[in-house]
């Protein structure tokens, strides 16, 4: 099953971007990806390998989201893209 490798790495560039934007993982509510028509993953599969990962953790409010590209037109959707990484709004309390 590589879509745990797969979506062990997602989670790491996560929390890359989390910690290098002072972002605390808690208001990472959502990651979004792009699968090319040639990535051979099983979107199942991957979205129960990142729940089961970010269960019981910071990031556990996290989901995933995935756009399916079918068109093997571009190069660089032939793969796995993170798109975006979605924070929670943080309000200022008077």
């Amino acid at each position: 099953m590589h879509e745990l490798s797969i979506a062990n790495e997602i989670l790491k560039i996560v929390q890359e971007h989390a910690s290098a934007a002072n972002v605390k993982a808690s208001d990472v509510t959502a990651v979004g990806i792009r699968l090319g028509a040639w990535s051979c993953v099983q979107e199942q599969s991957l979205q129960n390998s990142f729940r089961w990962l970010v269960d019981q953790t910071p990031f556990e409010s996290a989901r995933l989201e995935i756009q399916r590209i079918d068109e093997v037109q571009e190069m660089e959707v032939q793969e796995m893209i993170v798109e975006w990484i979605e924070i929670q709004d943080q309000k200022q309390e008077n």
